[in-house]
């Protein structure tokens, strides 16, 4: 997972009479006296003017704690209706509204006065809020839009938009302009109503999904990247599955505008109006590339988000090895990490006017885990504008990696046996097998792996033996290893297990960590004691075996075999299922019609026979017409 990236960004993002003239909507049905009664809050407080600008005027809007909307229309000026909201009327009075007006400019920024330590801790910021909604002229520029706790909607702007959240999503409709748009928590839709030839669209979110929808007519040359999710897209354009990450770049029509696509922890979708109807030639412009480009794509998805250009050389290096070091972080530490994260991006926008913010940082660290503690004290982002010059985070943990190449003839069979490390199985269309062990350590730590390699013509066996490291209870390694699609494997492990596109023998062993197999085919055997089993598009014989892990399955079983204690095995069948399920406990099949002593049940012809043993877990089947609705 990529906990690191998410804290190194996580600060990135970082303005009363009333002159009402017109009525202002949010959207269809909802008018603004409706959207301020929504507040939970006790105490409101509107703010509404109308400033003229020119058609291509700037605007620029720095919020911190709440949502904006922007919508354009067909009038040379800037209605700006602002709701404050406080839990008390003296909390709102600490709450001002600044706006500079220029006939071609207009800057607004909400400003939290009084800050106290209180309030760097989240609990009083949470409770004040200001909530935008500005009309702006329709070829005006969105200049540095931005909110750190809040989502952001746009929607017919003709010219060029910039616009920056930290946590929320972003949502734009019918944009023609150049668009930069970026968030650290949250996921980004964007629809076009034209894309012009020198347009240059840059969406960026570390945890979430960046969704895109072009006019059939467009030109572009698209390049999208994600760490950890799929890339979908109604181009005809070949997604790459790489040793880390999936990435996709191709052509539409002549190329002409540019179109990047980021996410690190998310799916990326890429569609066009009208699908295929009238639609322009797509080409593929994806390399085969080596993993030794990996340090490239993985900058490559930086360099739209804020402060990248202001990174001296040093800056930017040590960024490279933090970004690498944050594939080896998974599960509980990247939702750890996401937390402080939140914690300091709402206090790192507040407290750029406060005086407590070195205080609370210092604090938050000795609450972390271990390696977040190694985090402590790096100049990161010295001389970026959004930091002024703070020592935000410490000195840069160290990645170390060590590779091997194993050339085979035949069908391979690689056992892998690894211990305190993440392992990571991967197909790909190379007649060699490949593996990468990538170790985080502290400045000055030597690293810890063991690694021994053995070869007899095409059997390979691999063990890595890791170390726990300072204290923690999450592994620092992870074991990355690449076979060709027809490979028998064998992995035993106390840490989480991943397997993507093998076909063959496949025999799994975990432990109390889970254990994930995506698209594979052949014999699965998979076997763990507390840790959680998902087996997704499987075609073949399986068997499964399990204490307390909770097992969820979908596939073409021509046979199935499962046994568990005190878990509960999922099963999602397809439409037209043919199959026999034969379970030791009742099944659930969550109709009214379930009856507590119905431990057999048929579909379609009967098929093969699936065969579920329990003690004290049960059986739940779902269609895939269910699953596919969630």
């Amino acid at each position: 997972m990529t906990w690191l990236y998410s804290l190194i960004f996580a600060g990135l993002v970082i303005a009363a009479d009333s002159g009402s003239t017109h009525t202002y909507q949010t959207d269809s049905s909802a008018n603004t006296s409706q959207i301020a009664n929504q507040q939970s809050l006790d105490v409101e407080e509107r703010f509404e003017q109308t400033y003229p600008l020119t058609p291509d005027g700037r605007v620029r809007l720095q919020n911190i704690n709440g949502s904006i909307e922007v919508e354009a229309w067909d009038r040379n000026e800037v209605h700006v209706l602002a709701i404050k909201v406080a839990e008390t009327a003296e909390a709102l009075k600490n709450i001002e509204i600044d706006i500079k007006a220029k006939s071609d400019s207009i800057t607004i920024e909400a400003n939290h006065r009084g800050a106290s330590n209180r309030s760097v801790s989240g609990q009083s910021a949470r409770s004040t809020q200001v909530r935008f909604y500005l009309k702006v002229p329709r070829n005006a520029v969105l200049d540095e839009i931005g909110t750190v706790n809040g989502a952001i909607k746009l929607s017919n702007m003709a010219n060029a938009v910039r616009v920056s959240a930290v946590n929320g999503s972003i949502t734009a409709t019918d944009l023609s302009g150049s668009t930069t748009l970026q968030t650290v928590n949250g996921g980004i839709a964007v629809g076009f109503a034209r894309l012009d030839a020198n347009s240059k669209i840059s969406l960026n979110t570390v945890s979430g999904r960046v969704s895109v929808t072009l006019p059939s007519n467009s030109e572009a040359t698209v390049k999208a990247n994600t760490l950890s999710g799929r890339i979908e897209n109604g181009l005809g354009l070949r997604v790459n599955k790489r040793l880390v990450g999936t990435d996709m770049h191709g052509k539409i029509g002549s190329g002409a505008a540019q179109l990047r696509l980021n996410s690190i922890s998310g799916a990326i979708t890429i569609n066009r109006t009208g699908g295929e109807t009238n639609a322009l030639p797509t080409v593929d412009l994806s390399p085969e590339k080596d993993d030794d480009d990996l340090e490239n794509d993985l900058m490559s998805g930086l360099t739209g988000l804020p402060g990248m250009n202001e990174l001296d050389e040093k800056a930017k290096a040590k960024l490279k090895t933090a970004m690498k070091e944050a594939q080896v972080k998974s599960g509980e530490a990247f939702k750890k990490a996401q937390e402080s994260a939140v914690r300091g991006q709402r206090s790192a926008a507040e407290a750029r006017k406060g005086e407590a913010l070195t205080a609370w940082l210092a604090r938050s660290a000795d609450k972390e885990t271990a390696a977040m503690a190694r985090l402590s004290g790096a100049n990161w982002f010295s001389g970026a504008k959004w930091f002024g010059g703070a020592n935000w985070f410490g000195a840069a943990p160290s990645l170390h990696r060590q590779t091997g190449t194993f050339q085979i003839k035949g069908k391979p069979k690689v056992i892998i046996t690894v211990t305190n490390a993440f392992v990571s199985v991967r197909s790909w269309n190379r007649d060699e097998v490949r593996y990468v062990v990538s170790e985080t350590s502290g400045v000055g730590e030597k690293p810890e792996a063991e690694i021994k390699e053995d070869q007899s013509g095409d059997e390979i066996n691999l063990t890595v033996k890791g170390d726990k490291g300072g204290g923690s209870t999450l592994p620092s390694i992870r074991v990355d290893v690449m076979v060709p699609r027809a490979s028998d494997v064998r992995v035993i492990s106390d840490g989480p297990i991943r397997l993507d596109g093998v076909s063959g023998n496949v025999d799994l062993t975990g432990s109390e960590e889970s254990i994930d197999v995506r698209d594979a085919s052949g014999k699965l055997s998979v076997k763990n004691t507390d840790g959680r089993v998902r087996v997704i598009g499987f075609s073949g014989d399986m068997n499964s075996a399990t204490r307390d892990g909770e097992i969820f399955l979908e596939g073409d079983f021509r046979s199935l075999s499962s046994t568990a204690e005190d878990a509960t095995v999922t099963i999602v069948l397809p439409e037209n299922a043919n199959a026999r399920l034969v379970s030791t406990t009742p099944i659930f099949t969550g109709e009214t019609s379930d009856k507590e002593d119905v431990t057999e049940l048929s579909y379609g012809s009967g098929g093969p026979t699936y065969n579920f043993k329990f003690n004290d877990g049960r059986l739940v089947v779902r269609s895939v017409s269910v699953f596919n609705s969630f």
